[in-house]
């Protein structure tokens, strides 16, 4: 029996892929948002809204109603994948979608039984946050949310 070992040189890319593998902004992001998701799920695993959808719905709640265009802006979505994600909470009678005041213009409304499942979700919520932020530290979180806001306003 032989047994062949294949000794890998080094490409002239090797040390700029493990550079970007490391460094990216995209790829860390990715990685922390996935966790992070992970993390919450656990809490919401049992809900009939995701912790994916609470953001859409709060931003009702506290803003009231909203054009297609404002919510994607403010979700960082484009306005069609913000539309199929709306989709389910309009069946779900969680949300409201009526014409605004020209054709293309749509106007999103939180609905009553959006606002009870919104109170439903938020102790988990709250248990999701705060076991997050037992986990990466208070000082980490406020770190995190700095960065993340910078990172959004900068690259809008």
């Amino acid at each position: 029996m032989y047994i062949l070992l294949f000794v890998a040189t080094q490409s002239p890319y090797h040390a700029r892929l493990k550079n970007l593998a490391i460094a990216c902004p995209f790829n860390n992001i990715r990685r922390a948002s996935r966790a992070v998701t992970n993390e919450y799920v656990r809490y919401f695993d049992a809900l009939p809204i995701t912790a994916v959808q609470c953001p859409l719905l709060t931003k009702l709640y506290l803003g009231g109603s909203q054009t297609i265009s404002v919510l994607a802006d403010f979700l960082a979505l484009d306005r069609t994948t913000l539309a199929r994600n709306m989709k389910p909470l309009e069946a779900q009678g969680y949300i409201a979608v009526a014409a605004g005041q020209d054709a293309r213009e749509r106007i999103v409304t939180l609905t009553e039984a959006g606002k009870q499942v919104l109170q439903e979700v938020l102790p988990h919520w709250e248990e999701a946050y705060a076991a997050v932020i037992a986990k990466i530290g208070a000082d980490s979180q406020a770190t995190l949310h700095n960065l993340l806001v910078h990172t959004v306003t900068a690259l809008k």
